[in-house]
């Protein structure tokens, strides 16, 4: 399958910069319909079909599925590595209580900390709820 008679095909980066320009659109919270896809399409002065829009539409919803296949083990690899050089940087430098938050953050991000603890009860030990209406519950919500 080629390009259309007398008309030659348009290059691979012209084509990756319209699929990104339909993707930033989206971002953005524009929703492409037909109609919308034409107006990019005029106000960029791109000559395209239709069948070629609706293609570059779907290639820039299939980017959403491409940044949401992550690798966890490898974005904790990055994460830790980036927080382990910013303590040894702090502690090069003498800066020890950014080296101690450093610290505290590869811990967070490992699950070595403890876990928050909430109060769920009033300093005597009784429900934090006594004493509140119906209506007041309620109204809290």
């Amino acid at each position: 399958m080629g390009a259309i008679k007398g008309k030659e095909k348009t290059p691979t980066h012209v084509v990756a910069h319209r699929i990104n320009t339909l993707f930033k659109a989206i971002i953005s919270g524009v929703v492409l319909d037909a109609f919308k896809l034409r107006e990019i399409a005029v106000i960029n002065k791109w000559d395209v079909s239709e069948r070629s829009l609706t293609s570059y539409r779907k290639k820039a919803q299939e980017k959403f599925q491409e940044h949401a296949d992550i690798n966890i083990k490898e974005e904790i690899g990055i994460a830790k590595a980036r927080y382990q050089f910013l303590y040894n940087q702090c502690v090069m430098n003498k800066q020890y209580k950014v080296a101690v938050s450093a610290q505290k953050e590869i811990c967070v991000l490992l699950g070595l900390n403890s876990p928050n603890k909430h109060e769920v009860t009033g300093k005597d030990g009784q429900s934090l709820l006594e004493g509140l209406s119906t209506d007041d519950i309620l109204n809290m919500m």
